[in-house]
């Protein structure tokens, strides 16, 4: 990656079209962040500088370690949390929970590979359609459900939190389902027992913009934290360890910061 800050130009009739007149906005709304609420987004920040950290001792010859798939899936669970922070920042708050959600999940999935030596090989040899109990059982094995629950067994603390940003996810539309169902709504009561319901593609800065900051945080620091469980070299040599025990106090500071001022401008 190249840290040089280049301006970039935007190109001739960009922002006329419907998709560029949105990318426009979301880019704008990222500004907005890095400026407006610059805690956050140094947050954010310093846990991405800690993932490529780490993804780049992990694909330090990756196709030679026992160990490829564990360390592919935690490369991937950056990736799906990069997309999380970016559209959080923006304000395009329902996506957020999708790929926060397979982040969440890839690095699961990276722990558990590295946990039992045999897993790899069961995980890429999942059974044909026509072996219907086989593949119940790969089923099981591989859900998230389940690798909660062994991840329960060395770390009880961390298994609730999987199952709660994985939970969350799904309530906020990363699984079709009733709670979600309204989430890109708002309501607004114009009498007469009618409403007035609009269609929110971008969320301004709010509580659900502030939870998904949260959410995205919280999905960064769950990445770090099974990462360094996977791979415990790591804890040391790209100071994950340090960089965790910050990052969470910071998290803990901004969500205080954030209700005290909420509860100080209710009073007003």
């Amino acid at each position: 990656m190249n840290p040089q800050n280049t301006r970039i130009e935007s190109p001739p009739d960009w922002g006329n079209d419907a998709l560029s007149s949105v990318s426009q906005i979301l880019v704008g709304n990222e500004w907005a962040t890095f400026v407006h609420t610059a805690d956050w987004h140094k947050g954010l920040s310093d846990i991405f500088e800690v993932l490529t950290k780490c993804n780049t001792e992990l694909i330090s010859g990756v196709l030679q370690r026992s160990d490829q798939i564990a360390r592919l899936l935690a490369i991937t669970a950056t990736n799906h949390w990069l997309a999380a922070a970016r559209s959080a920042e923006a304000g395009h708050c329902l996506p957020v929970y999708a790929t926060g959600r397979a982040a969440t999940e890839m690095a699961m999935y990276a722990w558990y590979l590295t946990s039992d030596a045999a897993a790899s090989e069961r995980w890429g040899s999942k059974p044909p359609s026509t072996d219907a109990a086989g593949r119940r059982a790969w089923s099981r094995e591989f859900s998230v459900s389940q690798i909660a629950q062994k991840l329960g067994k060395g770390s009880a603390a961390g298994a609730q939190w999987a199952k709660y940003l994985h939970q969350t996810a799904i309530d906020f539309g990363a699984h079709p389902n009733s709670e979600a169902l309204f989430s890109n709504l708002s309501h607004q009561p114009i009498g007469n027992g009618k409403s007035l319901l609009s269609l929110t593609y971008i969320h301004a800065d709010g509580d659900l913009f502030v939870a998904t900051l949260k959410f995205a945080f919280e999905v960064g620091l769950f990445a770090m934290t099974l990462i360094g469980l996977a791979f415990p070299e790591l804890r040391q040599t790209t100071g994950l360890s340090c960089s965790l025990e910050r990052l969470t106090a910071e998290l803990s500071h901004l969500v205080t910061t954030r209700r005290e001022f909420s509860s100080s401008s209710g009073n007003e």
